[in-house]
């Protein structure tokens, strides 16, 4: 009896191999959940997949269901965003938005607009001025960890509620990474709190209220886009146990 198939549109977030000429695709759906499948043969000079389910490629699919895995049968690719895989520096940018989705997404639970949102900051990777590209990935890494419910609190004491003003602040700024965010003057005894530039906390605010084009308007200097990325390596670390290689990568790889 044969599986009953869905179609859909994925984005292929991670490629594993299996057996001779196997491969299992992880990817996320446009639901926001992640799906696993095997793609049969997909590691062979001749076979339609070989290309088409590339990392960073948006797809069609057409997908037989599976028990643990399910089995891809048709793919026709739909945005393939070449320049992520063929420019180094484009790809070290790129990379953690990927390796995030695949560490942070779950299979059967849906993530509204999370789909939308990484196609939306992968196409602007793919066309922003290369020294713009890090201000991208750490504005999708703040809100990916928002929209995952993990959102820091950059403008409030996460204890009394009282305005901080980073923006005004010459001083370094506490910040709990483990209790969620800034810390006032008045109950930084209370916390275990970090010190933390008060450009940083400023710079991650604007990337979190803006769009991927406004990011692109706001001209970031590289080290003030990896100053964020930093601190996103420190909440993503605290807060969701995650560790992400790409990002440690492109923090040390000296291409920006």
């Amino acid at each position: 009896m044969a599986k009953p198939a869905f179609s859909g549109r994925i984005l292929s977030l991670r490629k594993t191999k299996l057996g001779e000429s196997d491969l299992i695709i992880t990817a996320l759906c446009q639901d926001g959940s992640l799906l696993r499948g095997v793609a049969k043969g997909a590691r062979k000079p001749t076979s339609q997949f070989a290309s088409r389910l590339e990392v960073f490629s948006v797809c069609d699919c057409l997908i037989a269901q599976g028990r643990s895995l399910h089995v891809f049968s048709e793919a026709r690719c739909a945005s393939p965003h070449l320049a992520l895989r063929s420019e180094i520096d484009r790809n070290a940018a790129a990379s953690p938005v990927v390796e995030a989705l695949a560490a942070t997404a779950h299979e059967d639970l849906e993530i509204p607009r999370l789909f939308d949102m990484s196609c939306a900051a992968l196409d602007r990777l793919e066309g922003v001025d290369i020294e713009l590209a890090p201000s991208i990935s750490a504005a999708f890494l703040l809100k990916l960890v928002a929209m995952l419910g993990f959102r820091p609190s950059l403008s409030e004491c996460i204890c009394c509620a009282q305005p901080v003003d980073a923006a005004s602040c010459d001083a370094m700024l506490a910040f709990s990474f483990s209790d969620g965010g800034v810390v006032c003057p008045h109950c930084a005894n209370a916390f275990e709190t970090t010190r933390v530039d008060p450009r940083v906390v400023s710079w991650s605010q604007a990337l979190l209220c803006s769009t991927f084009e406004q990011v692109e308007a706001l001209q970031m200097l590289p080290e003030s886009s990896f100053a964020v990325l930093h601190f996103m390596q420190t909440w993503l670390r605290e807060n969701l146990s995650t560790n992400l290689k790409s990002l440690s990568f492109l923090l040390s790889c000296g291409l920006f």
